[in-house]
């Protein structure tokens, strides 16, 4: 998944542009809560001693995987 180069955000939908032209929505709601996550996750893997890069590469797969499963999930609806 190619890095992220724009954030829309509507009333209640953020729609997210990556650098090699694809964009992914979501709600925002949903948007709100993964951010949320992603601080509180690298929170814990600095205290563990994880140095950014660590913490960052390994929020990004997981983050990676719950968006393919959300947008199965839209795809599916």
């Amino acid at each position: 998944m190619s890095e992220v180069i724009n954030r829309e955000v509507t009333e209640d939908q953020v729609v997210y542009t990556m650098e090699d032209g694809s964009s992914h929505s979501m709600p925002r709601e949903f948007s709100e809560r993964l951010g949320e996550a992603i601080s509180s996750g690298m929170a814990l893997l600095e205290a563990k001693g994880r140095s950014d890069d660590e913490a960052a590469a390994w929020i990004k797969q997981h983050v990676e995987r719950i968006i393919l499963r959300h947008e199965a999930d839209d795809a599916a609806a």
